[in-house]
């Protein structure tokens, strides 16, 4: 075994603090106060506020805006979901070196949100559209790289889902894209099918926040 050297002013205070616990209390709680610090700081980072246009698009429609949940997404998941069949894509997926190294108005980030809607939940004929979406760009500028893909459920429903780009997208600070699903439901009159199309408006910008602004049926 080795010998282990110590100072003799470190001996003193380390015996201080056994006959004196609250000195060591002390210590520990002020060592897991100034860890806790960063993230304290993050969690009441407040979200940043609607846009004046998604506000005006939001009043015109007579809807009251609905933020929506959005997680921060890797540089690889934005890449496997450029890869889904049938997604709608514009830009390019970022590098291995997003957002590492630069400062933080010059990295590009990438955020995701499934916001979902249900028409009729209550009857047989209930009918669910989720609109699932990746997005990258600079904090509060351009967008880099987007992409949408749609999923539409229904327990009687036959459907066929859908999703486009009502603007923005490439270059803006902001995408807005609706998704939908085309529905045909059985009804007891045999030869009687009831047709459809159910939809909601997604609003997303830059500072990793989104909201639904709009939403129907026809």
């Amino acid at each position: 075994m080795q010998p282990v050297c110590v100072r003799r002013d470190q001996l003193e205070t380390a015996r201080r603090r056994l006959h004196h616990p609250e000195m060591m209390y002390r210590t520990i709680c002020a060592a897991v106060v100034l860890i806790a610090l960063p993230f304290a700081t993050t969690a009441a980072a407040a979200p940043p506020p609607l846009p004046p246009q998604a506000a005006e698009i939001a009043q015109e429609a007579g809807k009251s805006p609905v933020p929506l949940p959005v997680r921060a997404a890797t540089a690889a998941e934005v890449a496997r979901a450029f890869e889904r069949p049938g997604a709608d894509s514009e830009g390019t997926p970022p590098g291995r070196s997003f957002a590492r190294s630069r400062a933080a108005t010059d990295a590009a980030y990438c955020w995701f949100a499934e916001p979902s809607h249900t028409w009729e939940s209550w009857s047989p004929w209930k009918r669910t559209v989720t609109q699932h979406t990746y997005w990258c760009g600079y904090w509060g500028g351009a967008i880099t790289a987007r992409t949408t893909w749609t999923t539409a459920d229904s327990w009687l429903c036959s459907h066929d889902a859908y999703n486009f780009k009502l603007g923005g997208g490439i270059g803006y600070s902001w995408v807005y894209v609706e998704s939908g699903g085309n529905f045909s439901c059985p009804t007891s009159i045999p030869w009687v099918t009831l047709h459809v199309r159910d939809w909601l408006r997604i609003y997303y910008i830059t500072q990793g926040a989104a909201w639904i602004l709009d939403w129907g049926e026809s």
